[in-house]
């Protein structure tokens, strides 16, 4: 039984999903803001050892605002509520969101061609929020993302998918329809008037 390329799913599927279930229009809807997130995050170790360190770093900042969250689901179901809860982790959301900015923006960046799409990514988001020794640790370890090509070709993040042209389409598709860095943009917003609160 032959399948299309519609019926094809990368594991950048659950981004473009989440994102689209998080968007409330002035807010976000947490949980599945924190799934978008996760998916993220689950797809850096495919994309090869130079992600290594950024996955560390999620986690860091992820686990902490994901149990945060559980803690009372109920009392921060959106983002304003989590960011306005006593006891909410601002140092790991900031971080959290930082990051998503910058994943989000590298991968919209290959997509639309850009050969040093994850230096650019990192000039636009990163580089304003890290120091001197920090930048110059993160530069070397851009040179070492991978390019498109290899996002496109990569059988882990369109698993069951054994046709190349089928699963390079399928993740092009979910990369570029992608509402993941819109949304991210937003919460960083909504993060920030939080914090003028």
């Amino acid at each position: 039984l032959a399948t299309s390329v519609a019926d094809e799913r990368s594991l950048f599927r659950v981004m473009v999903e989440q994102a689209d279930e998080a968007a409330m229009g002035e807010d976000i809807a947490t949980a599945p803001f924190l799934a978008a997130c996760q998916g993220v995050r689950d797809s850096l170790p495919l994309l090869g050892s130079a992600t290594s360190m950024a996955t560390a770093d999620i986690d860091g900042n992820l686990v902490p605002v994901k149990a945060f969250y559980e803690a009372d689901p109920a009392h921060r179901s959106t983002l304003q509520a989590l960011f306005a809860a006593d006891g909410v982790p601002r140092l790991h959301i900031r971080w959290l969101l930082w990051a998503m900015e910058f994943f989000a923006t590298y991968l919209q960046k290959l997509s639309g061609g850009d050969k040093w799409a994850a230096r650019t990514a990192y000039d636009e988001t990163l580089t304003k929020h890290h120091n001197f020794a920090q930048r110059m640790a993160f530069k070397g370890l851009l040179l070492t993302f991978p390019s498109w090509e290899r996002i496109l070709g990569a059988e882990a993040l369109c698993p069951g998918v054994q046709d190349p042209g089928k699963r390079s389409q399928a993740i092009r598709r979910d990369v570029e329809r992608s509402v993941f860095l819109p949304l991210i943009l937003q919460a960083l917003r909504i993060y920030e008037a939080s914090e003028r609160s």
